[in-house]
């Protein structure tokens, strides 16, 4: 027979055995095809090419010449298997009906950052191209405009632009490259699919469905693309169903991460299921996403918020460091990749086509009912589904949330565990005595408390321990942001540490109180035998823990049993309460829960039943359950739930580098260097949670507990010695560039925001900088030092200045930029005797630029809003915003300043004729009526100015086309105060400040980048600015 120790070792083995094998299947991709199979199968080797020509032409952001470039390869492969579309019908018709489109999309809307309407942008788009090709059956049977009205059509979305740093191999190449393979695929099996066979199987013609794959620009720039196909697309009526096709990393399995509840989206999910290869995804994701935890976003909420359309999202997520960085290549896409994605997508879109779910009751997708408050993803019981793959499955589990009526056999069950409490603590079979009714009031609440403690005690400690050390030991937040196991070492191991101390303390107390209550029960009898003086009668109980006479069947397990029994129901008991809570709250990620909740009660249930058969060796009568007998308990919920640990784990660590909460008050310039580090450590001790039963079995085994405590300590020591160690980069790789200590590395580098930002007015050469802007935690100040020692012999007169993030009142480098301020938020400038010269080649050299500095003008005349309800009187003014060619611009209104705000594209005439000022702006446009959508309350923004110490409305604006000269925009300022003054306050000077991008590269900016050392890199989103960004600013 094994021992205790051996016995634990197969337990953890066992383990290791489940979640190693959870990872290796959840991530396994299949055998790319060749390039020369049938264009019936999918080929990742034919469909990579394209991604690699588009790769080929540098970053693609919205409106580029790259971005034009990418829509015409795409174009050219559309027309191609357009060309060679074969004749469907028996008779020689071509039944096939395919059309391939082009639009451009122009317009405005508010966007509510995580969907809170209190934080609110104004996003404004020009001009943004799309390409759209639909394949559906001819039908002469149904008239046209008919069949244009019917919802029956699958989209598949796909974004072509990208960042302006990045070439977007994977973000969004690829997926680019998926959708035009899959055409290929849907018209060379256009036979099976539309022909005459398929209508004889699929019964009416009116039953079958169509395929709409749209190829849209602006996501990056807010997902103002989007919007434009929900609102202004003629094919997009005809939607009933969307697949979104994203990536938020380098490739491995495409991830289902986001699905819109309701019955509708339960068929497509359940289609998804049954006819994709392998699908890969878990509603945890689209709860983790929900809930802003990874603060992103994708063109599947606008389909889903505007477009009241079901839905389901995809992302790759392998390597998210190197999302949105010049990183972003095909080169660190895994073989398998495209080929996963797309033999699951199309064999989707073949059973649609032939049998698309029922959408009758469902105008409009049915989405809008959904929603709660304004928010969506709330609590939606009887809408949302639970689903999600276990790492060898071919198909989903799914399943319902169950209702509220579910929860109640959770709680049964955990009023049954903590009964199995109840009963070990009594003693004796009498009447229950005052010590029982005592042990009854304390060893309940404690072991239920104390097991709940300690099972959480390993997320919380995880989440302190990491900022801790990396503030105390390294001053730096985010000390082991150069390799996902330095995380694990220094938060995963603390709490592990820490919640395997809490069981032993929980079990020592335990086991003295019931040794406690033994030596009482044998003194009490030892009394009255004394007393009695009777020879005859054989008290058994006098012999303290091996007497058996008058004890229950708990009171004769030893102390050491009974400790471990009461550990093990009390943490089941809290598995299964966290379960019911979940089924309550309507958390899908609940199954997580329930999967070990379950386990662990048929575990320790088994023996507790027998009290019917056997009341002599029962329940906490019983020996406990063996260290292997937990752990295989555990086998099955750890196997399904460490795969979505390692990618939530991995995604959180690849995050690090872009991920930094402002410092906006003085709480938040405290904390919020080292939020990341909290979320992280977090996320990386919740696997603690899950092995917490082996905790509690390995608590009670001395000769185990100990040797491993000190294993875990050493490891934690080790760690904290080699992130101290490897802070040392420059002794340790040669080439480095920078001789101090630094966290980062070149597979996880520091990301920044590198920009030529140009301040109008003053002189050039006074008011233009370099800034360097960190996108992640810690300081830029070693990296631009850095930088300024590589680059100073290439650029004359090179300087760098930093905000050292501890003098908040600076002002050296706080440039508004529209959208934030660099002011305590770490960053660097530079500044060269060239960079005026660089500025006028760039922009004033080349007259086929056609580029002007961007303007604001404020119109002298006043105006009172017309039609407001309650007669009351607002003055309005005119703001004319000129972007002098530029295609990416921000705007920041002062919420003090201005009540509202309305943008409207300027047709040349918002102030007077020939665009003059003064008297004669009158005859120019009026503001809008009051009640005009476009008008938007300012009290609902803020996001901007932030380190300025101003708040104020952000609205940002892109346009594709090249940059048309006229993209230029009357920004109309309802003023606050009326018009009895008040409105030309301190908030009204500089008022309005905006910002014009242009892609454009100085030689300055351009030696600095090229002087940053291999552990750094450019990193861009949103809100960034492009490399030349020119602010502008005016008064009202």
């Amino acid at each position: 027979a094994m021992n205790d120790t051996n016995r634990v070792i197969v337990a953890w083995a066992l383990i290791a055995l489940a979640c190693s094998s959870g990872w290796y299947l959840d991530r396994r991709l299949p055998t790319p095809v060749a390039e020369d199979a049938p264009p019936t199968v999918f080929s990742e080797a034919r469909a990579l090419k394209l991604a690699r020509d588009m790769e080929a032409g540098g970053p693609r952001p919205a409106g580029s010449h790259a971005e034009a470039r990418a829509f015409d390869l795409i174009r050219q492969e559309l027309r191609t298997i357009e060309a060679t579309r074969p004749n469907v019908g028996d008779d020689g018709d071509d039944q096939l009906e395919i059309d391939v489109v082009e639009h451009s999309h122009s317009g405005q809307f508010p966007l509510h950052v995580g969907g809170d309407p209190r934080h609110e942008q104004l996003m404004v788009y020009e001009n943004l191209p799309s390409l759209a090709i639909r394949i559906r059956r001819r039908d002469d049977s149904l008239p046209r405009d008919g069949k244009e009205r019917e919802r029956t059509a699958l989209l598949v979305s796909v974004h072509v632009d990208t960042v302006h740093v990045s070439p977007g191999g994977s973000d969004n190449a690829a997926s680019a490259a998926v959708a035009v393979e899959l055409v290929r695929n849907v018209v060379a099996d256009a036979d099976a699919l539309f022909g005459a066979d398929a209508r004889e199987k699929g019964g009416e013609s009116s039953s079958r469905g169509a395929l709409i794959v749209i190829f849209s620009s602006g996501e990056e720039d807010g997902l103002v693309g989007a919007h434009g196909l929900v609102t202004s697309h003629p094919w997009f009526p005809q939607v009933g169903f969307s697949v979104n096709l994203e990536a938020m990393g380098n490739g491995g399995p495409h991830r289902m991460f986001q699905a819109t509840p309701g019955v509708l989206t339960s068929r497509f999910l359940r289609m998804w299921s049954e006819a994709s290869r392998k699908p890969v995804g878990t509603v945890v994701a689209s709860d983790v996403f929900s809930a802003g935890l990874i603060a992103s976003d994708t063109d599947h909420r606008i389909f889903r918020d505007f477009g009241d359309v079901p839905g389901i999202d995809f992302a790759w997520v392998e390597h998210t460091q190197a999302y949105h960085t010049p990183r972003d290549t095909l080169s660190l896409v895994r073989p398998g990749t495209a080929q996963a994605s797309g033999d699951n997508l199309l064999g989707f879109v073949r059973r649609f086509l032939r049998e698309p779910p029922r959408m009758s009751g469902h105008l409009g997708g049915g989405v809008s009912k959904l929603r709660e408050r304004g928010r969506y993803g709330k609590k939606q019981q009887g809408h949302a589904y639970v689903w999600f793959n276990p790492p060898h499955a071919s198909s989903y589990v799914m399943s319902p949330l169950p209702g509220d009526g579910a929860k109640r056999p959770a709680y049964a069950a955990a009023i049954f565990i903590a009964f199995q409490i109840v009963r070990g603590a009594f003693q004796t079979k009498t009447v229950p005595s005052g010590r029982d009714i005592f042990h009854v009031c304390v060893i309940v609440p404690l072991a239920i408390v104390g097991c709940g403690l300690a099972t959480f005690a390993g997320p919380i400690v995880a989440a302190v321990i990491a900022p801790e050390t990396a503030r105390r030991a390294f001053g730096s937040p985010a000390p082991w942001a150069s390799s996902p196991p330095l995380l694990v070492c220094l938060s995963t191991v603390p709490g592990a540490i820490a919640s395997l101390l809490g069981f032993r303390a929980l079990f020592v107390l335990l086991r003295r109180m019931k040794r406690r209550a033994l030596r009482e029960i044998a003194d009490e009898r030892a009394a009255r035998r004394k007393k009695d003086d009777d020879a005859n009668e054989i008290d058994e109980g006098s012999r303290g823990e091996g007497s058996r006479g008058g004890l229950t069947a708990a009171g004769r397990v030893t102390a050491d049993d009974s400790g471990e029994w009461t550990l093990l129901a009390g943490t089941a008991a809290v598995f299964i309460v966290m379960a019911a809570k979940g089924i309550d709250a309507g958390v899908a990620s609940s199954y997580l829960v329930l999967l070990p909740a379950a386990s662990l009660f048929v575990l320790l249930a088994k023996p507790a039943f027998g009290v019917f058969f056997s009341p002599e060796r029962t329940g906490l009568g019983a020996a406990p359950p063996s260290p292997t007998s937990v752990a295989s308990a555990l086998v099955v919920p750890l196997y399904v739930f460490f795969p979505v640990y390692g990618v939530l784990l991995d995604v959180m660590h690849g995050m690090t580098g872009r991920t930094r909460v402002p410092k906006t008050t003085a709480a938040s310039r405290a904390f919020s260097e080292y939020t990341n580090d909290a979320v992280c450590g977090f996320v990386a001790g919740s696997i603690c949670v899950f092995l917490s039963p082996m905790f509690a079995s390995v608590a009670r085994r001395g000769r185990v507990f100990a040797p491993t405590i000190a294993a875990l300590l050493a490891t934690w020591i080790l760690a904290v010695s080699a992130t101290a160690l490897i802070g040392f980069e420059g002794l340790g790789l040669p080439g480095s560039g920078f001789p101090g200590p630094t966290q980062w590395s070149a597979a996880y580098p520091q990301q920044i925001i590198l920009a030529t930002v140009v301040r109008s007015g003053g002189e050039p050469a006074a008011a233009s900088s370099v800034a360097l802007i960190p996108a992640g935690p810690g300081s830029v100040r070693p990296l631009a030092e850095a930088i300024a020692r590589r680059a100073r012999g290439k650029v004359p007169g090179l300087k760098v200045t930093c905000d050292d993030d501890v003098n908040a009142e600076s002002t050296t480098t706080a440039m508004d930029l529209a959208t934030f301020g660099t002011a305590s938020q770490g960053a660097c400038v530079f500044t060269s005797d060239a960079l005026s010269s660089e500025l006028y080649r760039l922009t004033g050299a080349d007259p086929s630029r056609r580029f002007a500095e961007p303007s604001l003008t404020t119109s002298r005349a006043r105006f009172v809003v017309p039609g407001a309800a309650d007669g009351s009187r607002f003055e309005t003014t005119a703001v004319r915003l000129s972007l002098g060619g530029a295609r990416r611009w921000a705007i920041g209104v002062d919420r003090a300043c201005a009540r509202r705000v309305a943008v409207v594209p300027d047709d040349g005439d918002a102030y007077g004729r020939n665009g003059q000022n003064g008297d004669d702006a009158s005859r120019g446009n009026d503001p809008p009526p009051s009640g005009d959508e476009a008008w938007r309350a300012t009290i609902f923004g803020g996001s901007a100015g932030r380190g300025t110490g101003r708040e104020r409305y952000a609205v940002y604006g892109a346009g594709g086309g090249g940059g048309l000269p006229g993209m230029n925009y009357t920004v109309w300022l309802e003023l606050r105060g009326g018009s009895n003054g008040g409105v030309r306050s301190r908030a009204c000077v500089e008022a309005v400040v905006a910002r014009a991008d242009r892609d454009w590269e100085t030689e300055t900016a351009r030696a600095v980048r090229e002087a940053m050392p291999g552990w750094a890199q450019t990193f861009a989103k949103m809100h960034t600015p492009l490399k030349l960004a020119y602010v502008v600013s005016t008064s009202v």
